[in-house]
């Protein structure tokens, strides 16, 4: 199996070709692009800003997807349910089920829980993220609890029966970077890579690690939040970027290349139409 390395300049060049090619990808789907703001009716563009002054505009805030009216839209789906690869994965189509939480998990190792995304799955989704608060894990990376290895494995097994591949997040929260000592960042890089192997052991096919939120990667890929000024620090966007590049090297070690990384990042670092608002400064921490 050929081991491919992963620098912290290829990651971010990655990231910047990953937003391109969304661009692209959406130049393709036509139906589905953008349309011209509507004009108000004394002939004015209508404002998507929602902002009663300029010096509260954060123009980075104004991107969304959903500035549109999907009304507008076509009907013409064939992009949609053509097939793509994730890393080595061959996907049906680009129906993604994201990791975005459920209260599914709230009983525990329920039919609940199993239905929840086996309906995704019949339903056609071609790749299937299980969010991370469907168990605890270890903090330390230890075993996984066994009861969760069984209802996993199933459920994996179950979920691909349909065609569909599936992965896991991982949100590791903790401490502000500033707090953590170099040996606990190692700690936790760690942690990531023996979850991910038992991961794998368990059916899944690719760990996505949350870096965006208030989660640790986002903390030290934020200028606002990481004021650490070793090697992990601000200084610049290598740095910033380390502690990600640095879980994703140890999981492609413990897994294997084939297995796939996703890093989920955040679009723009300020809160919408918040941080230049001095009625609300206070608040957006």
């Amino acid at each position: 199996m050929t081991q491919h390395s992963v620098s912290r300049r290829s990651f971010l060049r990655g990231t910047g070709l990953a937003a391109l090619g969304a661009g692209l990808a959406g130049a393709g789907l036509a139906g589905c692009a953008p349309q011209s703001p509507a004009a108000a009716p004394d002939g004015e563009l209508a404002s998507t800003a929602g902002t009663s002054s300029e010096s509260d505009v954060i123009y980075q805030a104004l991107v969304n997807p959903q500035d549109y009216d999907y009304r507008a839209s076509t009907t013409d789906f064939a992009t949609l349910f053509s097939p793509w690869k994730l890393g080595n994965l061959e996907i049906k189509n680009r129906v993604v089920k994201s990791a975005a939480g459920s209260a599914t998990y709230l009983a525990g190792y329920t039919d609940e829980l199993r239905q929840y995304y086996v309906n995704f799955a019949q339903g056609g989704a071609g790749m299937i993220w299980v969010e991370g608060e469907a168990f605890a894990m270890p903090a330390d990376g230890g075993p996984v609890p066994e009861e969760a290895v069984a209802f996993f494995t199933d459920l994996t097994d179950e979920l691909k029966s349909h065609g569909a591949h599936v992965g896991f997040q991982w949100a590791p929260f903790g401490v502000a970077p500033s707090e953590l000592t170099v040996e606990a960042i190692k700690g936790i890089e760690a942690a990531g890579a023996a979850l991910a192997a038992q991961l794998q052991s368990m059916g899944f096919e690719a760990m996505e690690i949350n870096a965006a939120g208030f989660n640790q990667g986002e903390q030290f890929l934020s200028r606002f939040h990481n004021d650490r000024d070793d090697e992990y620090g601000a200084g610049s966007i290598e740095n910033r970027a380390r502690f990600v590049v640095e879980c994703i090297q140890q999981i492609k070690a413990a897994c294997g290349n084939d297995f796939v990384v996703q890093v989920l990042i955040d679009l723009a670092e300020e809160s919408d139409n918040l941080t230049n608002n001095p009625t609300l400064m206070d608040l957006d921490c």
